[in-house]
Formats: C-alpha cells, structure tokens, sequence
C-alpha cells in the first residue's frame, strides 16, 4: 500500500513589511536636500524548500498636490528606492532602502506635498506572489519671503528761495520673491518714526499740520501678488512749506514696508526720506529812509539829529 501526499504551492507571505516614508523639507535654502531611509522587508513561505525573490516596480510616479512636478526632478525621486534579492530560503528578509542627492524641494510650500509609491512583490519560485505598496511622501515648509530690490532711502533739498509750497516727488519698484512656488504675497507699510526736524527746541517746532502731512505722502501696496512678483511705490506731497529749514538741518520720517506670505512669513524694507535745507538769504523787510536836513540860518554849530528802526527776517528759522 502506499499513501502519497501531494504538496500545493503555498503563497508566500510578507511578514514585516515596509512602513510607509515621510521626509520634511528643511526650512529655508532646500534647493539641495538629500533624503535617505532604509530598513528591512521580511519574508515566509510555508513551502519548506521554495525560494523567493523580491523586485520592486514604481506604482505611481512623484506628483505635485498643486502642479506638475519637474520632469527631472520627478525621475530622481523616482529612482530613489532600491530592494532586490533571488532565490533567498524563507523565511528571510532583505534590506531595502530610499536615498535621493540634491533634490531641489524649494518649490514645495506649506501644506503641500510631492508624494510617490512603489510596489514590492516576493514571488515564490512557483510564481506565488504577495506584495507591499510603500508610499514616500515629501512634505513643505514655509518658506519666508525675500525683498530682492529693496527701496532706497530718498533725499529732498529744500528749494532755494520761497520754498512756502514745495513739492516733493520720488516712485520705484519694490521686487519680491518667496521659493514656495505656489505662495502669494501682500505688501503693506507703516510709519516707524514720524516727522522730526533737526533744529526742534522746545517752543520751536515745525509749522503746524506739516509733520501728518509729510508722513501721508508715501504709498505702496500689494494683495496676492505671485512671486517672484513686484509693485510700485510712490511718494508724493504738494505746497509743502519748508521755508524754515536751515542750511545744515534736517527734517527725517521713516517707514516700514513688511511683505507678508500667504502663511504669515514677512520680510521687511525701512525707508528714511531726508528733507535737506537750504541757506535762505536774509530780507531787510523795514529799511531806512534817506535822511535829509535843511542849513539853519546860522548854522555854524548846528545839530544834526534822526533816528528810527531797521527791521530784517530770515526764513530760515534757526
């Protein structure tokens, strides 16, 4: 009598798989970040003798959640993921690993993702297979946003003269960019220090209503704007009196231009407008009248005698 057996194949089985990956960009400069993981995928088969080997296939190439991704870009972390082994006994396991070089992560903003998968299969030397899908997620930071032309201090000289109702004009371009491609900015000022004049002392101050008029005259904003991305800024006043100004004086105000990111990040541009003096000539505003006398009739020791008041300005105040 004889009692035979016959064995069926036996699907191999995944025992430890592989978790799925999570990197972060690194804040600020991440145009040259490496990413690296590994560990161990283990393996069984309930078949004795059956070997097993493990490959891997790309499930679902590198995607953008906001955009296409860089072709380049795209292939290198696509071919980041290594694991492979032939005719290994079960149960085993092999190593696996994720290492990608100098990848250009930039772009990526917060909230965002770039996001890839993979496949690993072990097949048994009967083609029974199981597999594992491993998913590599690459997650942004915000990036803070970056003044690059930035607005130069500006500088007025008081005409020379009447100078009672003066205009003063100047206007540029403030660039801005923020690596997060998908970011967007909004430009806003204030006044950080208002009008002060140099030659101030107590009981000398600067004509009225010139300091809050000075301070309006600058002008710049920004609302969503994409970056790298610019706007216009301006500053503006007419019939400024500025006639007090001396020759070695002063009057100063600045801002603050803050660019602000859709996620809060700022960068920030101080601006100081000068308002130089000129010497203002003095004025005799009372002269004195020619003087003239008449001989007495017996004039040989005769008094002459006048007198009065020489009044004079200077529009300067000092």
């Amino acid at each position: 009598v004889v009692i035979t057996i016959n064995g069926t194949n036996d699907t191999p089985t995944i025992t430890t798989g592989i978790a799925d990956q999570s990197f972060t960009e690194v804040s600020g400069d991440s145009s040259a970040q490496d990413l690296v993981a590994g560990g161990t995928l283990s393996f069984d088969d309930l078949d004795t003798n059956d070997v097993i080997d493990v490959t891997y296939s790309v499930k679902s190439g590198a995607t953008w959640v906001n955009n296409s991704i860089n072709e380049a870009l795209a292939a290198q972390l696509g071919g980041g993921f290594a694991i492979s082994a032939t005719d290994v006994a079960a149960p085993g396991s092999v190593s696996w690993s994720y290492g990608v070089t100098d990848a250009d992560l930039d772009f990526i903003a917060e909230g965002e993702q770039v996001t890839l998968s993979y496949t690993v299969t072990v097949t048994d030397n009967h083609g029974a297979t199981a597999t594992d899908d491993v998913v590599i997620t690459i997650n942004g930071t915000n990036d803070t946003p970056t003044i690059t032309t930035g607005i130069d201090d500006v500088s007025f000289t008081e005409v020379s003269g009447d100078s009672s109702a003066q205009d003063l004009t100047e206007g540029g371009t403030l660039s801005f960019n923020d690596l997060d491609t998908n970011d967007v900015i909004d430009v806003k000022y204030s006044v950080k220090s208002g009008a002060a004049w140099s030659g101030a002392t107590t009981g000398v101050a600067m004509p009225s209503g010139l300091a809050a008029q000075l301070e309006a005259g600058f002008a710049i904003s920004g609302e969503d704007e994409a970056a790298p991305g610019s706007v216009s800024w301006s500053y503006g006043v007419t019939d400024a009196n500025l006639d007090f100004i001396a020759e070695g004086e002063q009057v100063t105000l600045s801002y603050t231009v803050t660019v602000t990111d859709n996620h809060g990040a700022t960068a920030t541009d101080d601006v100081v407008i000068t308002i130089n003096g000129t010497n203002d000539a003095p004025t005799i505003t009372s002269g004195i009248d020619d003087v003239s006398f008449t001989e007495d009739v017996s004039a040989s020791a005769q008094d002459l005698t006048e007198g009065g008041t020489l009044s004079f300005n200077d529009l300067d105040t000092n």
